[in-house]
């Protein structure tokens, strides 16, 4: 069984002072995960602070167009247009 939770990344705080050993975290890659994108979108409008919400919101919109070109072209390989083309190529010659 291929193990999905695990210690992928270490956190440090960029100005050097130290994390709690007990915290726990867990990063998220919105610019290709769309599970990702949902969970800061709904992280954002629970946030009490409107400039930090209006902050996350703007941060997940800057990547919604980059987000939506890589799933169109994840999807055009897939189904086999990825010369940019609109016909399917079936490999056959």
């Amino acid at each position: 069984m291929t193990q999905r939770l695990y210690g992928k990344y270490n956190v440090t705080k960029t100005d050097g002072s130290p994390v709690d050993p007990n915290a726990q975290y867990f990063v998220l890659r919105i610019d290709t995960d769309e599970a990702a994108r949902q969970a800061l979108d709904t992280y954002a409008k629970w946030q009490p602070d409107p400039v930090f919400r209006e902050q996350l919101l703007n941060w997940l919109a800057t990547t919604e167009k980059a987000f939506w070109e890589r799933q169109e072209k994840l999807y055009r390989e897939s189904v086999g247009l990825d010369d940019g083309t609109d016909e399917v190529q079936d490999g056959r010659d």
